[in-house]
């Protein structure tokens, strides 16, 4: 009896060292992938906010061809199609 006892004074330490490295193991590998997916959002929203600036900026370069006030110029087809209240 006394040498099972020994028995297990021995392997449970080992036991318990071998469940706290797969804490440790599974807490990094967490954060690695925590920290990873993090940069991917940033990447993520950071390359909307600048399509979205990009595409403002071409909207009102088109809105200051058009004229002030968004006026549009007339092209032939909407000269042709022109209701002068006739």
């Amino acid at each position: 009896c006394g040498n099972t006892r020994n028995n297990y004074q021995f392997l449970f330490p080992r036991y318990q060292d071998t469940h706290n490295q797969i804490s440790i193991m599974v807490m990094a590998s967490a954060r690695w992938l925590g920290v990873r997916l993090d940069v991917v959002a940033s990447l993520i929203v950071g390359s909307v906010a600048a399509a979205t600036a990009f595409v403002a900026q071409d909207a009102e370069n088109e809105r200051r061809k058009q004229g002030r006030f968004g006026r549009q110029k007339e092209t032939k087809a909407m000269l042709l199609f022109k209701d002068d209240g006739v």
